[in-house]
């Protein structure tokens, strides 16, 4: 049984010979609805909000802030253009082109959460991993035009439109901040994450597992 499907075609692509189509998984066990029956509140400048976890290798801080940086230069942005904004683990400010700053909030208390992101324009959440992490599908259900990396299998574009999935390098990362900066607000539609794409719920995926258990071999 496989934490999504998406660590289900990792394990077949590297050659494993257990990870078949009828293996059961299930999906993270996030409650979407909280996310997105927030209301947009928007915030002069622009928000952008990163998932910063320096300490975390696979978050990818480093490359995050290079790809951050770039986009900055490209797009020409100061500080009255743009808030930059990290959650996740707090850690000191960052100094970044055109005298913009990152500001570290640290982790947000969990009932405050739906909100901030409802305040969130573009959001850039990176996993040097195949599993899905939560943020960029909270974001993207809170309306948060979103970048993240795709690894192996893992393309989450093709839950949400609100997501764009690029290679794991700065300048990928910094062109879609850029088509993210500049496309429409997210729609009511492209809020709505089908999170059934990445296995049953937990519990429905457990009770297929008991049957088949109880079953045997031969059922």
């Amino acid at each position: 049984i496989f934490n999504t499907t998406l660590l289900r075609d990792h394990f077949a692509d590297l050659g494993f010979c257990f990870p078949t189509e009828s293996a059961l998984a299930f999906h993270p066990a996030i409650d979407l609805a909280r996310y997105t029956a927030t209301p947009r509140s928007g915030a002069s400048p622009r928000r952008l909000a990163l998932y910063g976890r320096p300490e975390v290798s696979r978050n990818m801080h480093g490359t995050a802030i290079e790809a951050l940086a770039r986009f900055l230069e490209a797009e020409r942005l100061g500080p009255g253009d743009i808030e930059l904004i990290s959650v996740g683990l707090r850690h000191a400010p960052v100094t970044l082109p055109g005298g913009t700053r990152l500001d570290s909030l640290g982790k947000l208390p969990w009932d405050r959460y739906p909100a901030f992101l409802g305040s969130v324009d573009v959001g850039l959440s990176l996993m040097y991993s195949p599993h899905p992490s939560h943020p960029p599908l909270e974001m993207a259900a809170s309306g948060v035009r979103v970048v993240t990396n795709h690894f192996g299998p893992k393309y989450l574009s093709r839950l949400s439109p609100a997501i764009l999935s690029v290679p794991a390098t700065p300048q990928d990362l910094a062109e879609a901040l850029s088509a993210a900066w500049h496309a429409p607000a997210v729609t009511a539609a492209e809020r709505q994450v089908d999170l059934r794409q990445l296995g049953a719920p937990l519990s429905e995926a457990l009770d297929l597992l008991t049957g088949r258990i109880t079953l045997g071999p031969r059922g």
